[in-house]
């Protein structure tokens, strides 16, 4: 059964530039300069399914107890990839999951003023993986998947690295949606993830809100920094919100308000209460819809 939610290192929900949301080339270094954080990395990861599936990894470590104290993550590729697609996988979803575990092993993350084991800024410099090694049964992971077969080799183990497991233990994880997740793409989902690691405060009525100044580091953590004109970016920001709020009944409003010291994306979060109320009402409506078409 897939998963209600999933926690992943609420250090990566905000991180700059790591999880692309367009195509990505893994050659190519970056450095992303985000809200908390500057990360350089040997380079970008898919924002899907890259973060599907090490968050799905993740939470399959924190949700077996007593911790496996190495890190191993013991899984298959059609379980995750169920979880993942909300089917069993065919071969091009198997393809995607073998691409995906061998961006998260490849990729060299710098914390640039952050010390990656202890969780603390400063002067410090960190170099890191995400996955410290992988073992799979009868799958070279690269060559000609069709020759092992469309079910061999599907068995796996991750190792997640010690920093990660680390921060893990410690509690600096965030919660995602996984229904959300599967349904958002793009900068839609880069900005749901953000939010995610937001601390949202009381604004009235029950609700909570959070607001980001969009300034050039906040638009390199939201997914919103390749514009070449502001307004440009706040409509794609507004557009996004518009998709979170179609899928996630917790959201009152998401969009770009101006303040006083400039421009700020805006979250409002409804009461528990309103959103499960507002989340049945959407459930009567399509139900309603869902009759009326077979009718």
């Amino acid at each position: 059964m897939a998963p209600r939610q999933v926690r992943i290192n609420t250090d990566l929900c905000r991180a700059p530039g790591l999880w692309s949301v367009g195509p990505t080339q893994l050659e190519m270094p970056f450095e992303g300069r985000g809200l908390n954080s500057v990360i350089r990395a040997s380079g970008h990861l898919k924002l899907s399914p890259d973060l599907d599936v090490f968050a799905w990894l993740c939470e399959r470590w924190l949700s077996v107890k007593p911790f496996d104290i190495e890190g191993v993550v013991p899984f298959t590729l059609r379980g995750l990839g169920t979880d993942i697609y909300g089917r069993p996988p065919g071969y091009v979803d198997r393809r995607a999951m073998r691409e995906s575990l061998r961006r998260l092993y490849r990729v060299e993350i710098q914390f640039a003023q952050y010390d990656s084991i202890y969780g603390q800024p400063g002067k410090f410099g960190s170099l890191d993986r995400l996955v410290q090694n992988i073992v799979t049964d009868l799958d070279p992971l690269e060559g000609d998947w069709a020759a092992i077969g469309a079910m061999r080799g599907s068995s796996y183990r991750i190792t997640l690295a010690p920093w990660m497991r680390e921060r893990l233990v410690a509690g600096s994880f965030s919660y995602l949606d996984w229904r959300v997740l599967r349904q958002l793409d793009g900068i839609a989902k880069r900005v749901a993830v953000y939010l995610a690691a937001e601390r949202f405060k009381p604004c009235g009525d029950g609700q909570v809100a959070t607001h980001v100044g969009l300034g050039g580091p906040a638009l390199a953590s939201l997914g919103a920094d390749n514009f070449t004109r502001h307004r440009a970016a706040r409509a794609a920001l507004n557009k996004a919100g518009k998709r979170i709020m179609g899928v996630d009944p917790r959201y009152a409003s998401i969009k770009c308000e101006r303040r006083p010291g400039g421009w700020s994306l805006i979250a409002v979060r409804r009461s528990r209460v309103d959103a499960n109320a507002h989340a049945d009402v959407r459930a009567e409506i399509a139900a309603s819809l869902a009759a009326a078409q077979s009718a």
